[in-house]
Order: structure tokens, then sequence, then C-alpha cells
């Protein structure tokens, strides 16, 4: 495992998490990520997330904000199993 990322488990069970919370399975969402694709993944979104998820891709920083947050880190911990 890199210092700084996730090991192949950690990283599937993300996956699944993030796959659950769209409606889509996990080797799905990994294909599209994988293509770069993201534009997608709103449509599956209520409209209030949709709205949320559509401002951070127009605005990476916001994204880059969201990444550094406490939440974020405390996420990765939890998955790291620390």
């Amino acid at each position: 495992m890199a210092e700084d990322g996730l090991d192949r488990r950690q990283m599937e069970a993300l996956l699944r998490m993030a796959g659950g919370r769209l409606g889509m399975e996990a080797d799905a969402l990994a294909a599209q990520l994988a293509q770069g694709d993201v534009s997608g993944l709103g449509a599956r979104l209520d409209p209030a997330k949709r709205q949320q998820f559509e401002a951070l891709l127009q605005r990476p920083e916001l994204a880059e904000q969201l990444l550094h947050s406490p939440a974020a880190a405390a996420l990765l911990r939890q998955l790291r199993g620390g």
C-alpha cells in the first residue's frame, strides 16, 4: 500500500460504497472512472446532490478542498483500517 494511497482491497471497498450510492456496480463505476468519464455519474443523483456534483466538476478547486477536508481524511483512515 502506498503511504498516501489506497491498496487494492481498500479501493474495491470504496468503489463498492460509491457504486452503491450511485446505484451502479463497482466494476461499471471503475470502468467509467478509468475512461475519465464522470459526466454521466451526476445523472444518477437526486437533484440537490447532482447540483453539488456538477459544481465540483466545474470548479476543480472545490473538489481539491473536499479531498483535503477532515471528513475525507477520516474516511481514508477508516478505509486503511486505522
